[in-house]
């Protein structure tokens, strides 16, 4: 789906020959890449929780990976953009980019490589200090 944006990424690992990504997705075959499909719940959330998520989506509702990633405690390197900022809210193990930039992205990636950012104390949710309540409330004043 385009507005998941993985061409991001994909654009990025070429600019970096150490990167492997694991997309859920299918593709043909690619240096740096492995198109797992996908995959079911237990297997994902043992992968995510070794991992770094990248999550480059240009929109989304509630971005529900990156709540399981904040649950997990991993490293998070996630579009710059309004809903990733509320999902993540008090998550300090998190680096923000301009999702249309793979050289942005790249750079973060490097530094996931090079050691910069390491799982950590897994996170819960914090408590809805607006969200979801501010629309039912802007709805029921219609």
């Amino acid at each position: 789906v385009v507005y998941k944006n993985d061409q991001v990424i994909l654009d990025a690992v070429e600019l970096i020959p150490a990167a492997h990504v694991t997309l859920t997705t299918t593709g043909p075959p690619r240096p740096g890449v492995e198109f797992a499909g996908r995959l079911p719940r237990e297997e994902l959330l043992r992968r995510m929780a070794a991992a770094t998520l990248v999550f480059p989506s240009l929109f989304e509702t509630v971005g529900l990976p990156l709540l399981e990633a904040r649950c997990l405690g991993v490293p998070i390197l996630a579009a710059d953009l309004p809903y990733a900022h509320e999902a993540l809210e008090g998550y300090s193990n998190v680096a923000y980019f301009d999702p249309r930039d793979p050289v942005a992205l790249a750079a973060l990636m490097r530094h996931v490589i090079q050691g910069g950012m390491a799982p950590t104390t897994p996170s819960t949710i914090a408590k809805d200090a607006g969200g979801w309540a501010h629309v039912l409330q802007a709805i029921e004043a219609l």
